[in-house]
């Protein structure tokens, strides 16, 4: 599955990889400050690797060969200025009497090393590189004084000469950095503990105030002297207890007594509670690797060498990790490939500077049974979410802690997110974790930020670690953690199938336990939370099981924690808190895509505890059509107190038509029944069902109704038709009991307005459109059938859309059955006069725009920008719906067109071979992609031109070509159920101007010209489960930046008749939710990325880097196009957002004066940059804020500005020709966030 990967690993290894002292990934000519170290690094040039590190030749038969005398082979000094070498071929015993060896300039293990078990020795160094292999083993007890120490000292980069058949990588020389153990090619095999030892374990009783009980599996392998920790009771991530151990006695045949130096805090222990007790770590080892105090730390690095089976094992590394350096991690296998059998087990990292135990382009590796203690950043983790096969099990991170500096970004490594520090970084599924536990974080416990990057990422342009399968998540626990415990945020998880995360356990988690956003097709089963601030928040998530699992909201136990560690009263909890509607754009194909609770006990929720807890919540977010799409299910879930379901939230703001199947009718008593229905407070869903089965909870906006289960029917009619339509539902046998309903529109986008009929079991229904109080059928309108969530939920034929009279119910109107000589052209503003936008995009190549047309004031303008397909151009949209009735089989259609060609780089018309087939002459074709009935994809090209054509290079030309219905056979079945239109084929470096752009039935029998389809490569797409609705299967896609129209002589639509008050918003994804990607950009300096926001999921978050010119900032992309013809002369528009700054050095909130003008003191300003028809440049600073504003350094502050557009004058003539919109002015050393940017029409009388 992966083996493009590992092609990938292979070319990075045979051509793009450095060693650097500085970089690992990329190249860098930084100074050691801007490195993140005040420490003097290594002058020597970046070395390019070749190829991968092999084990020496020289060393073949070194475990045959008796061991000599290092005291023999090196004397007796306790001092060593030059650099100790272990030559190859040859094996040595460490047998300097001690107490410490100095090496100066380190030392080089070119044969082999030993030291053997029980031998005492200090070693400091700066280097330790190991091109043959080193040995060290310590089975004694584990009392606190190590066997063997290694101190890792001085100030200078190091670097070490590969040999024999490696000498010629690195350029003979390799940077091993500051304080390095650095294997290369060689082999480690370290153990510093007796066998068996555990390194943690649960405890299980306290006795007294300083004695715990444990199991015995740590007899004889803990002794006393050994230093302990106890991970944190309670919410807090800081709540940890170092202490040691005085003495062990035995408790009975199968536990021990360890007593303390210092009384301890009660911990929470397994007779307290066998699932949440807490646990006790070994933090001491005998095998000891420090940084030398006053230093940066050390590294240890396991770099470019694979299919050599390490062992790194009982091992203490302290103060290790070096901060802000990109590469310099505690232990880090760096871009070894396959290294199955090698492991890293029962370590102890502690006090790390730098992450813990990083995967770098390493896959197979076993991670086991190590704690890291006191660490910042990041710890577990994958690096650039290439890495496969490695399993992480019963791996325990306690007190995880943000950095107080991150590697910067080098280009090659990205930005780096250890501000956010997690236990658990994980940017590739396809990897286990088994039995890890996180016990206290600061930030993040278990962070799926699932992304390829580094030098590879161009490598794997086509993988996607979003849609990889999970190979294993069971048996691991969250606990005290201050953020998240476990997130997908932002980019979140979409894989093909379910995935499942098996029997963890989330408990004591200050914020929030589970965060699913933007994923789908997750499966949590067999786990348990309990007194978290928020148990699982389900966030724009699609098809969430949740499955044998119990939910605690304030349980007895933790109410013990509280009183003795003297707390104020837990936060009240909340359970489960789901969205009612999709935000997603391209949706599942699935009849349960919201929530599925299987088997799930809610308890602890009282309102008697808490007022305002909540097992079950509505949340209050609403997307896309903002009504009711979240189709979800609960079998035998449970809930102890009917008052912890709340759907107020989700009232309030506008959801007025969610309902949940209860098919085991056991939600509120436990007792298994006949199905029921779970819903929100409204007439939309009370008008038909039967009061006398219903309970409703006024104060919690919800009414469960027993015995009743709902279906519904979507239907979908353009948004080009009447704005007045209503429908009205009707009980078929009583045409009196009716109600009305309203259509949503979607929300940012111009698809169809749908009308959503959500009606109960045991009655029949009839459903008609109004037009304004009048009877209609709209012309195009499609209907569908939500799956039955229950067996006695309504059929089909039970709910019917009337198009004619049904009895006396209304006079009757024409039937929907097209007229062919009626379908008139299918393409909606065929002549661009009311814009491209809504009706035409640019599917993520290139831009559009308007500008001057054939013989009229408008055509659409499409700038080429990076386009490098032939097959990609502008994709028409079905604004107003695609009358499907029209396309029946065996009817031609005539495409025709005006059609110009212009060179990107000089604005001047250009030219096409009109009699050529040839990729690079061809003149544009029309692309259909059509699907028919059984759903099946197929492809079509349209020429409009012949050989006998001349292409008139400054001006329009005329297409015209034919496309005939296919009938039954050669892989075509039935008539047309969905279809995409796009001008393709022409030159790469063109740009294409189209206007009278029409697809009109031709009933000359002459032009029908039986075409046969050309199948597209996939074809086995199976057919829907329901009827395909008639909305845009590819969503509107994202477009770059607008570039500057390319014939500046020719003037764009000035919008006559425009409604000012539909240009209400001009600024797409003004909240961010769907990122920064596509919508603003860096032109240059600084970078950008997501964050938390304001009052949203998501916003901009600006690093302002280099940025060395306060003219710079973010920049608006105008994804969509800007509407010039909402931007009229005399027009005033308002500027609002959300700006805070952020101290680049220390990451803190900041402050600017907001009244001054002097920069380096002002607040963020918004620029834009205009040219008139004269195309004259013209610059505008907008202030947002007064001499009375007060700027908030640790919130987020208001900005409000206005802006006129200029009437004629001096320095302006006519219209606004382009517009380029920024956010400036603010203080180099700053960062900016950015939430809720709009600019609106503002009506100023």
């Amino acid at each position: 599955m992966y083996s493009h990967l590992v092609l990938g690993l292979a070319i990075l290894f045979l051509g793009a990889s450095q060693c650097n002292s500085n970089l690992i990934r990329g190249n860098s000519s930084m100074s050691a400050s801007e490195a993140g170290d005040s420490e003097a690094l290594t002058t020597t040039l970046s070395r390019r690797l070749v190829e991968n590190f092999v084990p020496l030749r020289c060393n073949a038969a070194i475990g045959k060969a008796p061991c000599s005398s290092f005291v023999t082979m090196f004397g007796n000094d306790s001092v060593r200025s030059n650099r100790v070498i272990i030559p190859c071929g040859k094996c040595v015993t460490m047998d300097y009497p001690g107490p410490q060896l100095t090496l100066n300039d380190g030392i080089d293990i070119r044969g082999k090393l030993v030291f053997p078990d029980g031998y005492r020795l200090t070693v400091r160094t700066n280097l330790v590189s190991v091109q043959g292999e080193l040995e060290m083993r310590s089975s004694k007890p584990v009392d606190g004084n190590p066997d063997v120490r290694f101190v890792m000292q001085g100030t200078e980069s190091a670097s070490f000469a590969p040999i024999s058949s490696n000498a010629a990588k690195c350029g003979g020389n390799c940077d091993a950095g500051a304080r390095s153990i650095a294997v290369a090619g060689g082999k480690v095999n370290l153990n510093g503990l007796p066998t068996s030892t555990p390194t943690w374990l649960h405890i299980q009783d306290v006795l007294g105030s300083s004695a715990i009980v444990v199991s015995n599996s740590v007899r004889n392998k803990w002794a006393t002297g050994a230093t302990i920790v106890i991970t944190s009771e309670h919410q807090g991530y800081f709540g940890e207890q170092v202490r040691k151990i005085t003495s062990i006695s035995n408790v009975g045949s199968n536990s021990v007594r360890l007593n303390l130096d210092q009384p301890i805090n009660r911990p929470v222990t397994l007779r307290d509670s066998p699932d949440f007790a807490t646990e006790v770590a070994l933090l001491s080892r005998n095998i000891v690797f420090e940084g030398a105090p006053g230093t940066k730390g050390g590294h240890f690095w396991i770099m470019h060498t694979p299919r050599v089976r390490q062992r790194i094992e009982g091992v203490e590394l302290v103060n290790f990790g070096q901060e802000g350096l990109l590469g310099r991690y505690p232990i880090h296998f760096h871009m070894c490939g396959d290294v199955s059998g090698s492991v890293v087990v029962k370590n102890t990292i502690r006090n790390s500077n730098q992450r813990c135990i990083v995967v770098h382009g390493t896959n197979n590796l076993l991670v086991q049974e190590n704690v890291a203690y006191f660490t910042k950043g990041h710890c577990y983790m994958l690096e650039d979410g290439i890495e496969t096969g490695n399993q992480f099990v019963r791996n325990i991170g306690i007190r995880t802690v943000k950095p107080e500096v991150i590697i910067p970004n080098m280009g090659s490594n990205g930005k780096e997110s250890d501000r956010s520090a997690s236990t658990f970084w994980i940017t590739n599924a396809d990897n286990s974790w088994i039995g890890n536990v996180v016990a206290g974080s600061e930030a993040l416990g278990f962070w799926f930020e699932l992304l390829v990057r580094g030098n590879l990422a161009n490598e794997h342009q086509d993988f996607d670690p979003m849609m990889v399968p999970t190979r294993k998540f069971e048996d691991n626990v969250v606990h005290s953690v201050f953020g998240v415990g476990m997130t997908y945020y932002l980019s979140g998880y979409i894989p093909e199938t379910l995935q499942y995360f098996k029997n963890n356990k989330f408990f004591r988690n200050h914020h929030l336990a589970l965060r699913i956003h933007r994923s789908r097709n997750i499966v949590l089963t067999g786990n348990k939370f309990s007194d978290n601030r928020y148990a699982i928040q389900i966030d724009r998530d699609e098809e969430i099981h949740v499955t044998d699992t119990t939910i605690v909201g304030y349980s007895d136990l933790f109410k013990d924690v509280v009183r003795r560690n003297r707390f104020a009263q837990a936060p009240c909890a909340q359970g489960i808190s789901f969205q009612s509607t999709n935000p997603w754009q391209k949706k599942m194909d699935s009849e349960l895509n919201g929530v599925i609770l299987d088997k799930v006990r809610f308890s602890g929720f009282s309102n008697a505890v808490c007022s305002s807890s909540t097992a079950i919540e509505l949340d209050s977010r609403l997307d896309g059509y903002k009504s009711f799409e979240m189709f979800s299910q609960y079998s035998g879930a449970t809930v102890s107190d009917a008052n912890s379901i709340d759907f107020c939230r989700g009232k309030s703001a506008g959801a007025r038509d969610v309902y949940v199947s209860d098919t085991t009718g056991s939600l509120l008593d436990g007792v298994a029944s006949a199905p029921s229905t779970l819903m929100v407070n409204s007439p939309e869903l009370a008008s038909f069902v039967n009061p006398s089965a219903c309970t409703e909870n006024a104060a919690r906006c919800y009414t469960y109704c027993s015995n009743t289960c709902f279906r519904t029917v979507h239907y979908y009619v353009p948004v080009g038709q009447s704005r007045d339509y209503k429908l009205k539902v009707c009980d078929r046998k009583d045409a009196s009991d009716c109600t009305v309903l309203s259509g949503y529109v979607h929300f940012n986008h111009p698809w169809p307005r749908r009308f959503a009929v959500h009606v109960p079991s045991g009655r029949e229904y009839d459903t008609y459109f109004l037009d304004k109080g009048v009877p209609v059928y709209p012309t195009n309108v499609e209907i569908v059938f939500q799956e039955k969530l229950c067996p006695t939920a309504p059929d089909d034929d039970d709910i019917a859309l009337l198009y004619k009279a049904r009895g006396t119910t209304f006079p009757p109107t024409p039937s929907p059955t097209t007229a062919l000589a009626a379908c008139g052209n299918l393409i909606a503003n065929s002549d661009f006069e009311r814009g491209f936008n809504g009706y035409w995009d640019a599917q993520g190549v290139g831009t559009l725009s308007t500008t001057a047309g054939y013989k009229s004031a408008t055509a659409m303008y499409y700038a080429s920008g990076n386009r490098n397909r032939y097959w990609v151009g502008p994709s028409h949209q079905w604004r107003e719906g695609l009358d499907l009735k029209c396309l029946k089989q065996g009817t031609t259609w005539e495409f025709s067109a005006r059609l110009k060609l212009v060179d990107s780089t000089t604005g001047r018309g250009a030219s096409c071979n009109t009699g050529s087939s040839s990729e690079g002459e061809m003149c544009p074709q029309v692309q259909l992609i059509v699907r028919d009935q059984s759903w099946t994809q197929h492809s079509f090209r349209v020429s409009g031109f012949d050989g006998g054509d001349t292409w008139v290079a400054n001006g329009f030309n005329e297409f015209k070509g034919y496309w005939t219905i296919p009938a039954n056979g050669s892989g075509w079945q039935g008539g047309v159920a969905n279809m995409r239109v796009i001008l393709s084929e022409f030159p790469f470096g063109m740009d294409l101007v189209v206007d009278d752009f029409s697809m009109v039935l031709t009933l000359d029998t002459n032009k029908s010209l039986a075409q046969s389809p050309t199948l597209s490569p996939v074809l086995a797409v199976p057919p829907p489960t329901q009827a395909p609705i008639r909305i845009p299967t590819q969503a509107p896609v994202r477009i770059p930046a607008q570039a500057p129209i390319r014939i500046p002589n020719e003037s764009p639509l000035i919008g006559p008749g425009t409604d000012l008050n539909a240009c209400a918003k001009m600024i797409a994804n003004s909240n961010f939710d769907l990122g920064y990607e596509g919508y603003w950009s860096v032109p240059s300096g600084g970078s950008l990325s997501n964050k938390e926001g304001f009052s949203s999921s998501t916003s901009m978050y600006y690093d302002s880097g280099n940025r060395r010119r306060y003219w710079i900032g973010p920049e608006y992309k105008w994804p969509n196009g800007v509407e010039y013809g909402c931007l009229l002369q005399g027009t005033t528009w308002k500027f609002t957002a959300k700006f805070q700054l952020i101290d680049a050095a220390t990451g803190k909130g900041s402050s600017c004066s907001v009244n001054s003008s002097k920069e380096g003191e002002m607040c963020p300003r918004v620029r834009l940059t205009l040219r008139d028809d004269g195309w004259t440049l013209r610059n505008v600073r907008i202030d947002g804020f007064s001499a009375a504003d007060t700027w908030d350094a640790n919130g987020m502050n208001s900005f409000t500005g206005y802006w006129t557009v200029p009437e004629d004058g001096p320095d302006w003539q006519g219209r606004v020709r382009n517009i380029r919109l920024a956010i400036v002015d603010f203080p180099f050393d700053k960062n900016l966030v950015v939430d809720d940017f709009q600019m609106a029409f503002f009506n100023t009388n």
